[in-house]
């Protein structure tokens, strides 16, 4: 602890904190938890300062509309009230959408919301309340903001994040550090102390700060967090009994006014010294002066650590979120949605296509082009990069976990090509792999013209195995690293489409997908899918294959407003090293079948590259979401364009949605 009580008492009795102003014209500002205390009076003053809206994010609307009513009343300005539930991390994503959707810049996003209990509580997240409204879904809406705040900062403005922390950081004991999850052991009752809860919360909030802060100033946004004293506010409201008497006279002792300490929320939303031209981002303030942090706050491997740890879960939300199922679908309606998948898809279909349909290769100039193909160093991936290079594209990249097959893959395609081909590390199975690859890309500058998501694993070691983040490697390698993929490369589709090229994304699913046993009766079925216990590992890979199918679907007709095409495809059955860790008789009735019908992996490769390159794919011949196989756009399976189920899982691919 490097505060002193003797520094508490100088800063709450003999500080006087000046009240800044500044003309705001023109901006456009969200103030979360601002119907009352603190954020309400930031409210009440910003509102003085001419601003073109503010926006007051709570959870109760009522009291918002209360509160609206009062700022109003010294203000011209735009104010209106918004629904934000920290405590629901759906919530938190639906508020993200609906802003962004406005077209409106973000000028000030204030972060300023908290509680602070007495006792243990879980939101229907799954975490402890003050765990998740005072950190995790804080950081998820700036996550969920960034590409609006990187549409301001184009726009010629710095757009500025204030993150709410507390001066009672300094006194948290923090003993989860120790712990080898600690997430798991934050959200543990019997392994932390809910005395604890707020002060490691807003310790908590100093990382994250001081983490960003580097990273979004790299982006010209700059984000700080703030102390604003011990004040009057309905922080502590839940508290009962002995500590409510204790809290009452505390206040009466020593608390400033809520308008006084909301003066350090309003310097650190307007004032220049927080410009990145005046000092870097990730600063901490108080009393409206730049200050250190605890030494806690200020250790650099503790802090990588925790964030890691952070950003991984909130990830896993994402996720969760995308696909929980939990919109009213009882077991009656799953096993009618059962009973009607029947496949679609007859077995003298597969026979057909695999022995009497010859797939056409299609060629056509790049010129300019950038690709990048997952899984490209075996396979269908490498026979396709070498399809590609020979249409003379910019570049290649060949993204894979196995660096040095990539290696010896360049260099067999690099002979019969001029085309710059390069090796890029990814591992689907780890997702700061995948965002490690995708800000690398962000970083070069360069449009990207065509994702191919190819990569795929099945049979992993012939039982179930699950990843360093928690899930089920087929799932996590085959859908939901490629999602994560996909959303995290959309700021530069979406660059590219503005420099007058249609950017495609094609994703490799599988007519197997029609086999898929899909848990559609589970609440929640990315649940289901990651337990062992209730679904079988021989299914996995025909449902990781679907859920890529529901993917395209649904982010078709969204990306397509944004002028970018997404394409799943059907390569058909092909000798490759998908199902190399197959072992026993799984192994030895693949090799037979693969002997029988398989396709050349060559000629697989064909429905990939046609898929990149085919003018019958773009947005002019057709819309986004379409499922090819044969290099002809087909239906897929029933289960696939079920409306009521496809309508069910979209209502909650938040996570997707732009």
């Amino acid at each position: 602890m490097n505060t002193r009580f003797a520094d508490f008492f100088k800063s709450q009795w003999l500080t006087t904190v000046p009240l800044y102003n500044r003309d705001l014209s023109g901006q456009t500002i969200i103030v979360t938890g601002s119907n009352t205390g603190l954020g309400f009076e930031a409210v009440k003053h910003l509102a003085t300062m001419n601003p073109e809206r503010i926006i007051i994010a709570c959870r109760d609307t009522q009291k918002g509309e209360k509160a609206k009513e009062e700022a109003q009343k010294r203000s011209e300005s735009r104010i209106e009230v918004w629904k934000l539930d920290l405590a629901d991390f759906a919530s938190v994503i639906a508020f993200a959408k609906r802003f962004e959707t406005t077209g409106w810049p973000l000028h000030v996003l204030l972060s300023n919301a908290g509680v602070a209990l007495t006792e243990w509580s879980v939101t229907k997240d799954g975490y402890e309340t003050t765990l998740q409204v005072n950190h995790l879904a804080n950081l998820l809406l700036i996550l969920k903001l960034l590409p609006v705040l990187k549409k301001t900062k184009e726009s010629g403005f710095e757009p500025r994040v204030v993150v709410v922390a507390s001066e009672v950081h300094s006194w948290t004991k923090f003993p989860e550090q120790s712990k080898e999850s600690i997430i798991a052991a934050l959200n543990d009752s019997k392994q932390s102390d809910i005395e604890e809860r707020y002060p490691t919360s807003k310790l908590l909030n100093v990382y994250m700060t001081r983490h960003l802060g580097p990273i979004l100033q790299k982006e010209g946004i700059s984000i700080h967090c703030l102390n604003p004293g011990f004040c009057h506010s309905e922080l502590s409201r839940t508290a009962a009994g002995l500590r409510a008497i204790f809290f009452r006279v505390f206040k009466f002792l020593m608390a400033r006014t809520t308008e006084e300490g909301s003066r350090t929320l309003v310097h650190a939303a307007v004032h220049e010294d927080l410009l990145l031209k005046n000092g870097p981002g990730g600063r901490y303030w108080t009393e409206c002066r730049e200050m250190s942090p605890s030494p806690f706050a200020i250790d650099r491997r503790l802090q990588e650590r925790v964030m890691k740890d952070r950003l991984r879960e909130v990830y896993r939300q994402q996720f969760r979120i995308t696909y929980s199922a939990g919109a009213n679908f009882g077991s009656a309606g799953a096993k009618e949605l059962k009973l009607r998948h029947k496949m679609n898809f007859k077995p003298t279909d597969f026979f057909r296509n695999q022995w009497l349909t010859v797939v056409p290769l299609y060629n056509r100039d790049l010129s300019g082009q950038t690709i990048v193909v997952t899984g490209s160093n075996t396979g269908l991936g490498f026979e396709a990069v070498k399809h590609l290079s020979t249409m003379n594209p910019e570049r290649i990249i060949i993204a894979c976990r196995d660096t040095q097959k990539g290696e010896r893959a360049k260099e067999e395609v690099q002979t019969g090509t001029e085309t710059r081909i390069e090796v890029w590390k990814l591992d689907l199975s780890d997702f700061a792999s995948v965002v490690a690859f995708t800000k690398r890309f962000e970083a070069t500058g360069w449009p990207l013209h065509v994702l191919l998501s190819n990569a795929a694993a099945a049979f992993i070691n012939n039982q179930w195995t699950s990843t360093a983040d928690g899930y089920e490697t087929t799932l996590q390698v085959n859908h939901l690293a490629n999602l994560l993929l996909i959303l995290k490369l959309l700021p530069v589709l979406k660059k590219t489409k503005e420099s007058g090229f249609e950017p495609r994304v094609v994703v490799v699913a599988s007519d197997a997908h029609f086999w898929a046993k899909f848990p559609a009766e589970e609440e929640d079925p990315i649940s289901a899918l990651n337990d062992p216990k209730r679904t079988r590992i021989e299914d996995r890979y025909a449902v990781s294959k679907l859920l890529n199918v529901f993917m395209t679907r649904h982010l078709g007709p969204i990306l397509q407003k944004e002028g970018i095409s997404i394409h799943c495809l059907n390569p058909g059955f092909c000798h490759s090293e998908l199902a190399r860790t197959a072992a026993g008789l799984k192994d030895i009735f693949i090799r037979v079948f693969k002997f029988l019908m398989a396709r050349t992996t060559e000629e697989g490769s064909r429905t990939l590259v046609h898929a990149a390159v085919h003018e019958d794919l773009l947005l002019k011949n057709g819309p986004g979401g379409r499922y090819w196989a044969e290099c002809r756009e087909m239906s897929p399976s029933r289960l696939a364009i079920d409306r009521r189920l496809q309508e069910r899982i979209d209502t909650t691919m938040h996570g997707a949605e732009l």
